[in-house]
């Protein structure tokens, strides 16, 4: 079969859903199907990928780390889209990747899948400051879903957020996979250079540095453990809110067992 894993966002300006789609494409390929990734043209999308690329013309976000693909003005990429006989179009993103796949869908009649990724009102909210516009944005994404035919999310709770948005039909949970293993050699003594050995459990949080992410809750809970014993905690990723965490740590006095890793697209060294 032949899969067009859409999304908004390609390598260097990889998050969290990026991955996903990688991973997506990278064992779908190994199965034996074909499975493209297609997405905007970022700063560098040269490489060698273990699966087929597609990209359509973008221009910089101001102030994020995100190209934002115009699919629809890029008579090309939309050419090479009409000659690919896709069995199946899978959306990672209600916007610009979404349109695109829905596009495709509509006009070979095959089937639509949408993934939802994100809490949109809280993304809405925090650029805009208006309760008015996030609603507004976040009744376009249900419009959005309420067009495929069928719409998964990785967890229960994902599920729920959309449900609270509006949407009122069934989501499938299709949990995220992934292909973990052990470092040998030489992982110890990495880790003792990012994060010097000590006493108690070292906790790890890898992923955007966003309050949404819940990180309140587990700062305070990291207080609440320090009461009891030695603790330490690693964070490791990027995101607006890392200035913020970082002083909430300080606030709750645990900012002295509080590393910042910053963001790594080494998953060796991650692992």
């Amino acid at each position: 079969m032949i899969f067009g894993e859409f999304c908004d966002v390609f390598p260097p300006e990889l998050d969290g859903v990026g991955g996903v789609v990688k991973s997506y494409a990278k064992g779908l390929c190994e199965m034996g199907d074909t499975a493209y990734f297609i997405a905007p043209k970022g700063k560098d999308p040269v490489g060698n990928r273990p699966f087929p690329l597609l990209f359509c013309h973008s221009f910089p976000l101001p102030g994020e780390p995100y190209h934002v693909g115009v699919p629809s003005l890029d008579f090309g990429f939309r050419r090479r889209l009409a000659e690919i006989p896709f069995d199946i179009a899978h959306a990672h993103s209600p916007f610009g990747a979404g349109s695109a796949a829905r596009a495709v869908a509509r006009k070979k009649g095959i089937p639509l899948v949408a993934t939802f990724h994100s809490k949109y009102y809280d993304d809405f909210l925090a650029k805009t400051h208006s309760k008015r516009l996030a609603t507004l944005g976040t009744r376009i994404v249900v419009n959005f879903y309420n067009t495929c035919d069928e719409v998964w999310a990785v967890n229960s709770a994902t599920a729920a957020v959309l449900h609270d948005y509006g949407y009122d039909r069934e989501i499938r949970v299709m949990p995220n996979g992934t292909d973990p293993w052990i470092p040998e050699g030489t992982a110890d003594a990495r880790l003792a250079e990012i994060f010097p050995k000590g006493e108690g459990p070292l906790f790890l949080f890898v992923g955007q540095h966003n309050w949404k992410k819940n990180i309140k809750t587990v700062l305070e809970a990291l207080a609440l453990l320090r009461k009891e014993a030695p603790v330490r905690m690693l964070f490791v990723g990027q995101g607006p809110d890392r200035d913020a965490i970082a002083a909430e740590a300080e606030r709750l006095g645990i900012s002295d067992c509080t590393h910042f890793f910053g963001h790594t697209s080494c998953r060796e060294e991650l692992m």
